[in-house]
């Protein structure tokens, strides 16, 4: 498991804290990841 943490998002970025990272990423690097959306409440 990579141990990142989100401390910042916009509509068009997000911002991690890569502090000590097991894949050694830096600035500059891509990240893949995937979105999951959870729906709270109910429709109609």
């Amino acid at each position: 498991m990579i141990s990142l943490k989100i401390i910042g998002a916009s509509s068009d970025m997000i911002i991690i804290d890569l502090d000590e990272n097991k894949k050694k990423y830096k600035v500059g690097d891509l990240i893949e990841f995937k979105l999951d959306y959870i729906i709270w409440g109910h429709l109609g």
